[in-house]
């Protein structure tokens, strides 16, 4: 899981809306305390809590490049 904080982000260019930036502050704290939760029930997760990003495509390419290869290994395993 990858979340951003909203605030602008090294792969905002001039073109991110407000909307976006405003989807990923709402759902942070959502995000954090669904993993901490996760956490709690002893089920493993991977977290990666980047900082500056909005809730735009440039973020979600970059963290499917990320996690891509763990996606295909697990599918592969069953």
């Amino acid at each position: 899981m990858s979340v951003g904080n909203g605030q602008t982000g090294p792969l905002d260019g001039p073109g991110t809306s407000g909307l976006a930036r405003d989807i990923e502050q709402t759902l942070h704290p959502q995000n954090t305390a669904f993993v901490k939760r996760l956490r709690q029930l002893g089920i493993p997760v991977k977290f990666d809590d980047y900082g500056p990003g909005t809730h735009d495509w440039p973020y979600w390419q970059r963290e499917l490049h990320r996690s891509l290869p763990l996606l295909l290994a697990a599918l592969q395993q069953h």
